[in-house]
């Protein structure tokens, strides 16, 4: 009889198939992983190219403010020094003429810039009087100024 050659010869057969079979089921698994992370990959990818597009419009509109800040810096600047320039002219025309009106301006913001300095240590009213005994030009200011001293 053939039988034993046969069944060895099945059972042999039917491993294979078996093991066929199993990487055959591995295979299908493995498929469905790679496509569920390849979805999973895309997802992420999609979120990451529209947050890259995100970031790069707010970086635009930040690139577009500082422009802006920086031509309104510019501008203020120009503005700043006309406003210097005119008061250099202003203040050498003044002198130049010999106007009496920046002889009392310097002494003013002089005598004010000392009763600020000295007011921390003094009596205000004391220091209003005593300036006004140093010849101070402005009058009406001191007697305001030493109404607020009492």
């Amino acid at each position: 009889m053939v039988w034993p050659h046969n069944y060895e010869t099945n059972v042999k057969e039917c491993e294979e198939e078996s093991k066929a079979l199993r990487l055959a089921v591995e295979a299908s698994e493995n498929k469905k992983k790679n496509e569920l992370n390849m979805e999973q990959l895309k997802a992420q990818l999609e979120s990451s190219q529209k947050k890259a597009i995100d970031l790069e419009k707010e970086n635009n509109e930040l690139i577009e403010r500082l422009q802006r800040i920086e031509k309104d810096s510019k501008n203020v600047q120009i503005e700043r020094d006309e406003c210097l320039k005119k008061n250099e002219n202003k203040t050498a025309r003044l002198h130049k003429e010999g106007d009496a009106k920046a002889e009392v301006s310097d002494t003013n913001s002089e005598y004010l810039y000392w009763i600020c300095l000295s007011s921390r240590t003094y009596n205000c009213s004391d220091i209003i009087i005593k300036g006004m005994k140093k010849d101070f030009q402005h009058k009406p200011l001191a007697n305001f100024l030493v109404s607020l001293g009492r």
